[in-house]
């Protein structure tokens, strides 16, 4: 799991944590029934444990993130960049309806299984800016139908990386970690737009 991943993923679960303890706050202020509040209770503390615990777990993440930057002399605005910009291309990457490209031999039923695989593939989606430089990932350790779906989309990728953000144009994707099936795109800040536009 990448750390965007991580982060939304915990953002979730205080969200879930929270509308839940709402529920239980509500029936052990209405409830007739001294076990079912003792009940209750129970289950409060166990989520206030909980939510200490992530909350715990998201302060550290952002530490780690904080100090990694300073290292690298980056900023923390480049992080909460990257985050915004994983989740929008991961929206972008959604397959909604079978493929009239696929082979029609292949049942609908077999169409659909294989878009649902896809899909799965956009949770390794990660795009990383720096200052000066961005990197997009994702691996495809899957199928050989699923490859071939998503390598049929890379330029549409290449060309919704660089509307994310016009600063930086990106390169082909391409193979850059055979054993774990990973392709990447770097993506190279733009000093001056205008020498670009005349290329």
């Amino acid at each position: 799991m990448n750390k965007y991943n991580f982060f939304t993923k915990t953002i979730i679960i205080l969200v879930v944590n929270f509308i839940l303890e709402g529920f239980f706050q509500f029936v052990k202020n209405s409830s007739p029934l001294p076990v079912l509040t003792k009940i209750v209770t129970n289950i409060l503390l166990i989520q206030d444990v909980l939510n200490i615990c992530v909350y715990i777990l998201l302060v550290s993440c952002f530490i780690f993130e904080y100090c990694y930057r300073k290292l690298i002399k980056d900023t923390i605005k480049n992080s909460l960049k990257s985050l915004a910009a994983t989740i929008r291309i991961k929206n972008y990457c959604r397959f909604l309806t079978s493929s009239k490209s696929l082979n029609h031999n292949i049942p609908q039923s077999s169409q659909d299984k294989i878009y649902s695989i896809a899909n799965r593939v956009r949770s390794t989606i990660q795009i990383e800016y720096f200052n000066q430089q961005a990197i997009f990932t994702i691996s495809l350790n899957v199928p050989m139908q699923v490859e071939e779906i998503w390598k049929s989309n890379f330029q549409k990728i290449k060309e919704k990386l660089h509307q994310l953000d016009t600063d930086y144009t990106f390169s082909d994707i391409t193979l850059i970690e055979p054993l774990t099936a990973t392709y990447g795109a770097t993506g190279t800040k733009i000093t001056n737009k205008e020498d670009v536009a005349h290329c």
